[in-house]
């Protein structure tokens, strides 16, 4: 019996606890919202020049941000050029863990990359820098908004 009013207490405060605690979202600092970004990239032709086109955007696309991740989705006939790009990103400096290799039966196209990204949400505020001197990048759309807002009235 004790043991169950000790554990009692125990969920009581924990709940207690719980419920003080507000949720958050932060939207004032460097990186939050985020968003999980993903663009393609089709082999369109098996000739040379289409895979170096397709390598060319997906080199363009990872930049110089090494973080990114790339998946390389084939069917049996593209093995050869998925090999091919896989060394040619290992080359740049991309981890190895950071690209994948997918051998796909009935894949969408013979040879397409995925190059994965977590990058901040686009602000979809607009900004008015007709009354302010500097810009601050960290204040919020809100605050923009509600400062327009008590100007106006």
């Amino acid at each position: 019996m004790r043991i169950i009013k000790l554990m009692m207490t125990s969920v009581v405060m924990l709940f207690s606890l719980v419920a003080k605690a507000d949720l958050v979202l932060p939207v004032d600092s460097n990186f939050a919202p985020v968003v999980n970004k993903s663009e393609l990239y089709v082999l369109f032709d098996a000739s040379e020049g289409a895979v170096q086109q397709l390598t060319n955007n997906i080199r363009r696309s990872i930049g110089s941000d090494l973080s990114k991740r790339v998946t390389l989705v084939y069917e049996k006939q593209q093995r050869k050029n998925a090999v091919k790009i896989r060394k040619i990103l290992r080359q740049l400096g991309l981890s190895s863990t950071h690209i994948r290799l997918i051998k796909k039966k009935n894949a969408i196209y013979p040879l397409y990359a995925q190059v994965h990204s977590i990058t901040r949400e686009k602000v979809a505020c607009k900004l008015y820098n007709l009354d302010q001197v500097f810009f601050n990048e960290r204040r919020s759309c809100a605050v923009e908004s509600n400062q327009r807002i008590q100007l106006k009235y």
